[in-house]
């Protein structure tokens, strides 16, 4: 008899394998299996790795967030593979659409050449 998915007690088990004759069964049935390998880690962006780490607040208007997903990391020259610091600035969402829109053309930074 073929066993009952353990994570949610509904479907049968999946099968993982046969072996002289004999059916062997997973934990899950494929619909869990098929979720669970859907969660996968977030891996760090490349500009954590590289020791750039956001501000508290935001670069151009001074806006301080509650949440940290109302702040994104800015690529001044927009070229997301050059990750030095001075190409870098924390801006909030507001700002991020607007700058990507006219382009950052405030104060003494300028795109690393």
């Amino acid at each position: 008899m073929r066993p009952i998915c353990s994570n949610c007690n509904a479907l049968p088990c999946a099968v993982n394998y046969h072996r002289n004759g004999k059916v062997y069964y997973r934990k899950l049935c494929e619909k869990c299996n098929r979720e669970k390998n859907k969660t996968i880690t977030a891996k760090n962006p490349r500009w954590f790795l590289a020791g750039y780490r956001m501000k508290s607040s935001c670069e151009n208007c001074g806006f301080k967030p509650k949440l940290p997903e109302q702040m994104t990391v800015y690529y001044i020259d927009g070229n997301r593979e050059h990750i030095s610091s001075r190409n870098l600035i924390t801006l909030c969402l507001n700002c991020n659409v607007e700058v990507t829109a006219t382009g950052w053309n405030r104060g003494d930074l300028q795109e690393d050449l």
